[in-house]
């Protein structure tokens, strides 16, 4: 079963094209094949891959974004813990210069 020009009919208040409130508002047979072969129509197909180009761009700047951002964080993350361990480090060697300290004088007082 096959239909001709004459019975394909698209409603083109869903489009956005026309307001809702428009009568009649589809287009059917020769009209429907009118629109279609504006340059206005051509433009919009174009414009279409255009759109769907950029999306695809703004997904990998996305994906980008996240792997920039999930660096950034292992990098604060291992920072933090390095200076956690470089504290602790500077305390350790006080406390050994303190006892070498104490150890030499108590040295010193028996001579």
């Amino acid at each position: 079963m096959t239909a001709s020009a004459d019975q394909i009919c698209v409603d083109i208040r869903q489009y956005g094209i026309i307001p809702w409130n428009a009568v009649p508002g589809r287009a059917c047979g020769s009209a429907l094949a009118e629109m279609c072969d504006t340059p206005e129509f051509y433009l919009s197909y174009h414009l279409f891959i255009v759109a769907c180009a950029g999306a695809g761009a703004t997904v990998i700047a996305l994906i980008h974004f996240l792997m920039i951002l999930s660096s950034n964080w292992a990098y604060l993350k291992d920072a933090s813990k390095m200076q956690a361990y470089q504290d602790i480090k500077a305390k350790e060697e006080q406390e050994l210069q303190d006892i070498q300290s104490r150890s030499k004088e108590q040295l010193n007082s028996y001579t």
